[in-house]
């Protein structure tokens, strides 16, 4: 499988400690999550991904969750249906990580491309995920948390990037959403991941290098 380090600048909002718009007007109401601004930069909006070699490529979204409050699972599942065009998914594998209910039923009233593992016992996020990995049926992986909010056309720059180079790990911009607020977003703009000499992953812009536009840039670390 393609491997999924350039930074991309389709954003997506990950809460903390817990990631083409097809309507970017819609009322929040309607959507089913907490409708984010647009926070891509300028020039993002107006770049094009026709690209054939998309047409060949489908995402298998993993998704490793362990006591996941439901309104955060639903708005993150919400939002991926609404931003996603639905010919670039193969499934959504939510992987239930020893919980007492793997919330199969409900996943499905969103998208009928959910599966769900249940693991009867906690094996942990890396195992988790494996079996994700193990049961995927897409060209290419994505791994996303169970409390985020993916934002206007956030997959297809992604794609883009491994349909050059299928060996990359293509990840999107950051964005932010409070600890104790799930319907509040803030974009967060250009950084670069960075390990220090703990092995404290960070984030910096250092010398004020890094890019400030639509381009992607490449990264030594990733979250």
């Amino acid at each position: 499988r393609p491997l999924l380090a350039a930074l991309l600048l389709a954003p997506v909002a990950l809460l903390p400690g817990a990631l083409a718009a097809q309507d970017a007007n819609a009322p929040p109401a309607a959507t089913g999550f907490p409708f984010p601004p647009d926070t891509r930069p300028e020039g993002c909006s107006g770049k094009g991904y026709g690209d054939p070699l998309l047409s060949n490529l489908t995402v298998s979204v993993v998704i490793p969750w362990l006591k996941e409050r439901w309104e955060h699972m639903q708005g993150t599942l919400n939002a991926l249906v609404h931003f996603t065009p639905d010919a670039l998914v193969e499934e959504y594998i939510f992987v239930s990580d020893g919980n007492p209910d793997d919330r199969e039923r409900q996943l499905l009233e969103i998208s009928p491309k959910v599966r769900v593992i249940n693991l009867p016992t906690r094996q942990g996020l890396i195992r988790a995920k494996m079996k994700g990995v193990e049961a995927a049926r897409g060209s290419v992986l994505v791994f996303m948390e169970a409390h985020c909010i993916v934002n206007r056309r956030w997959l297809e720059p992604l794609l883009d990037r491994v349909a050059k180079n299928p060996k990359v790990l293509a990840m999107p911009t950051l964005d932010s959403i409070p600890a104790d607020n799930w319907h509040a977003y803030h974009g967060t703009g250009n950084f670069i991941w960075r390990y220090e000499w703990n092995l404290n992953l960070v984030t910096s812009d250092i010398g004020g290098l890094v890019p400030k536009g639509a381009e992607p840039y490449t990264n030594p670390g990733t979250s």
